[in-house]
């Protein structure tokens, strides 16, 4: 029986504008974007394309984010 509440799919927010990677080294990488306002990021990191051993790294509401 319908209860006439809506229910809406989960839409995730738009692709960081001007994402890119400054600060390369062996064993670190520093990534940035443009950051928006009410947004908390939150990135995936794999070693391969295969993304077997992705990690997830809550960077917060910044505009860039040394993964080592």
């Amino acid at each position: 029986m319908p209860t006439g509440e809506t229910v809406y799919a989960d839409i995730p927010p738009t692709t960081p504008r001007g994402f890119g990677s400054k600060n390369v080294t062996k064993n670190s990488v520093t990534f940035e974007w443009i950051k928006e306002s009410n947004l908390e990021y939150v990135l995936e990191v794999a070693s391969g394309v295969d993304y077997k051993d992705v990690k997830e790294y809550k960077a917060g509401a910044v505009s860039e984010f040394n993964v080592e």
